[in-house]
């Protein structure tokens, strides 16, 4: 506000001391060395924001820890059995068959939709006291290390960095957010509404455009990076 910004000192503004009446917090506060205001917020309201700027972010940290945990685990599995990389190619192989087939418009689409269906139902699902998330980031991690101690840490990175540079941050955002929500439910239920609603919304304007782009990437650039490393 103007009669905040301009006075005897201009652009400053501190608090002089802080009252609760009625479940509402009143800061009295000293503008420009020249006016005294009050701004106030509810005590839900406040609560609301603190747990919006620091679990969010703390959350998401988590699901990076779980993500990066699960991969050493996948890599310590396949160093110690070296025969599960191969059983997990095997099972995989029909299923790459039938993607080998599409069209490139067709496999955009496909990896985009399953992506993104995987990682809403990791925030949707994330209300069952962050069980869901916590698996998927799991089972993910563990997988992506299984494949680098078979095939080599180089030619996994050259099939990965490309397009997970988009999709793993949108996983570790997901991931987050369902995180999230389990420990709204189990600590602050009276707020999980507005709470899944901004999950929401990261959903659609960060994750779904980073999905997209992974996507894209991924079936249009990774591969001639792989044939590259090859040598095809």
């Amino acid at each position: 506000m103007s009669y905040e910004e301009g006075g005897d000192i201009l652009n400053v503004v501190f608090p002089c001391g802080t009252v609760v009446i009625n479940k509402k917090v009143f800061i009295y506060y000293g503008g420009a060395d020249k006016v005294v205001g009050v701004a106030t917020i509810k005590i839900e309201e406040l609560i609301k924001v603190f747990l919006n700027k620091m679990s969010i972010k703390k959350s998401t940290i988590i699901a990076a820890a779980i993500f990066f945990l699960a991969i050493l685990l996948g890599i310590l599995h396949s160093f110690l059995d070296p025969s599960a990389g191969v059983v997990l190619l095997s099972e995989l192989q029909p299923l790459v068959e039938k993607l080998m087939v599409l069209e490139e418009w067709q496999l955009v689409l496909f990896i985009f939709l399953n992506n993104s269906v995987k990682i809403l139902a990791a925030i949707l699902l994330g209300t069952l006291l962050s069980i869901f998330p916590i698996f998927f980031l799991l089972l993910n991690g563990y997988l992506i290390g299984l494949i680098a101690q078979h095939f080599g840490l180089a030619l996994v990175l050259a099939g990965i960095v490309p397009h997970g540079i988009f999709e793993i941050p949108a996983l570790l955002l997901g991931a987050g957010a369902g995180i999230h929500l389990g420990w709204i439910v189990f600590k602050r239920r009276d707020c999980l509404k507005d709470e899944l609603i901004q999950a929401l919304w990261l959903f659609l304007k960060v994750i779904v455009p980073l999905l997209l782009i992974a996507s894209l990437v991924e079936v249009f650039l990774t591969p001639h990076i792989l044939d590259t490393m090859i040598g095809y």
